[in-house]
């Protein structure tokens, strides 16, 4: 990385994760809300002075759907979302015709984010909470 690679110019773009659902009880979000967490802490970990890595954009997941779950999964990001710095949980109905103008403009490569934080782990810096 260049020297300007500390300058806030330099932060990475915030990474936009889509996932539908229809909120009923087969479907466990707990696996996905402790992958957040998981990620939060490697983000604040590569946003510290002593990273020697690249900064981990900032996450916002966008989970689409109605359905009878959806009230108690909200309460569970609020309480979780206080302790984190990187991470956003948003929920929202979008038609079928507004799919693809949420998903037209991605670039974020496939599994970028995923290796940089296999990375983070491997290093020894990341420990599951």
């Amino acid at each position: 990385p260049s020297s300007s690679s500390s300058t806030p110019s330099s932060t990475p773009r915030p990474a936009l994760l889509v996932s539908a659902t229809s909120w009923t009880p087969d479907e466990d979000f707990s696996l996905l809300l402790h992958a957040l967490s998981l990620y939060n802490t490697a983000a604040t970990l590569s946003h510290s002075p002593s990273s020697s890595s690249e900064p981990l954009p900032k996450v916002l997941m966008l989970i689409t759907g109605k359905g009878a779950n959806k009230a108690a999964f909200e309460r569970e990001v609020s309480r979780l979302e206080s302790g984190w710095t990187h991470v956003r949980v948003r929920t929202a109905w979008l038609t079928n015709e507004d799919y693809p103008r949420l998903l037209g403009p991605s670039s974020l490569p496939p599994f970028a984010v995923l290796t940089r934080l296999r990375r983070i782990r491997r290093s020894g810096n990341l420990v599951a909470r």
